[in-house]
């Protein structure tokens, strides 16, 4: 699977994420991101299938609403397995962020950041140790978010990436 880091603050917007493409047996490093900025100032993060990131990648020339993509990938016939292993970040400056489930429930997060992916659990876990409140995460932070979990979990891979919107 992956990794996607999102972070929101009063004036902007970051997500991170790994390069990982990964099977059963094989674990790659792709040039495809895994996150895009969309025309409604916003950013979006998808985890799990790379059929699933292409449909929703395909979305970025329009004003995204997460309800927009669940109407998008509600439509997708044949679909199901690919669906069902995934999980997608919204992130939008001075939004709350936004889960989207593989049910297709969309969940708007009480904190600043979150991560979703195989590894969000360690990236989770680093971004609470370095987080003070009122005080900005760094790019290092972010960045070594993802390192984390790229150590930790055999399904996410360096390089990291990231995306910002003011």
């Amino acid at each position: 699977m992956t990794v996607i880091v999102g972070y929101t603050q009063e004036t902007e917007c970051s997500i991170y994420f790994d390069s990982a493409i990964a099977d059963s047996d094989t674990i790659l490093s792709s040039n495809t991101p895994k996150a895009f900025r969309h025309a409604g100032n916003g950013l979006v993060g998808v985890a799990g299938s790379w059929r699933v990131i292409n449909l929703v990648s395909s979305l970025s020339r329009r004003k995204l609403t997460p309800q927009t993509i669940v109407d998008t990938l509600k439509n997708v016939k044949g679909e199901d397995e690919a669906i069902h292993d995934m999980e997608i970040l919204c992130a939008w400056p001075n939004r709350p962020l936004v889960i989207i489930q593989s049910d297709f429930s969309i969940i708007e997060i009480d904190s600043p950041y979150m991560a979703v992916g195989s590894g969000s659990a360690y990236a989770l876990g680093f971004l609470e140790a370095c987080f003070q409140e009122d005080v900005a995460f760094s790019d290092e932070e972010l960045t070594g978010a993802v390192r984390v979990a790229a150590k930790y979990s055999t399904s996410v891979a360096e390089p990291v990436k990231s995306l910002h919107c003011a």
